[in-house]
């Protein structure tokens, strides 16, 4: 089923939709990323975050993170309606205190990280904000009588997909003008040879 276009437009003779991708996805994070020199650590309740970490306690993240060589910045949580997910290491960035709070740190080693270990942290708060809200998207390009062209699923940014979108179209309407062509030199030599 599926639902309406967030956005419609065409490339030469060609139309592209984006959708919402309403299939269910994996979780970006699991115990597996700590070999990517970032660890996801969240005391949350009820959370399926809170089981990718072994510390019993919070105090327990930060002496660890100096005594192992990782950054640890602090990760916030708000939710209302949706939630959303931030590293941040100037404190809440959320605006309403009651909605939003620590929810644990995100740890980014730093041999394996030389630069932006923050903005590393932020990308996985952001993919994990993603993921939690279900906002991924899709594309499907189609020709002029409707007919499917390509389509591609998964992205978890909007721009992106966008973007990947009309590269597709733009190569989809050069393949149908080169088709295009090619049947008009044909029909043009058959008369010829007529």
């Amino acid at each position: 089923m599926r639902t309406e276009s967030v956005e419609t437009f065409t490339v030469k003779n060609v139309t592209v939709n984006i959708y919402p991708d309403h299939e269910q996805h994996d979780c970006p994070i699991d115990k597996n990323l700590e070999a990517d020199g970032v660890r996801f650590v969240t005391f949350q309740k009820r959370s399926t975050l809170s089981n990718l970490h072994d510390f019993a306690s919070p105090d327990d993240v930060l002496p660890w993170a100096k005594e192992n060589g990782w950054d640890a910045f602090p990760l916030y949580y708000y939710e209302h309606g949706l939630c959303r997910y931030s590293a941040s290491d100037t404190g809440n960035p959320f605006s309403c205190p009651w909605d939003s709070g620590q929810a644990g740190w995100i740890l980014v080693k730093r041999s394996a990280f030389d630069k932006d270990r923050l903005g590393v942290a932020q990308s996985w708060a952001n993919a994990v904000t993603t993921w939690c809200n279900n906002d991924y998207y899709g594309y499907v390009v189609e020709d002029q009588d409707g007919e499917h062209l390509d389509s591609c699923w998964g992205y978890d940014d909007f721009d992106y997909c966008k973007q990947e979108a009309t590269h597709a179209a733009e190569s989809e309407a050069k393949r149908l003008d080169n088709k295009m062509r090619d049947e008009q030199q044909e029909a043009y030599e058959n008369l010829i040879v007529m």
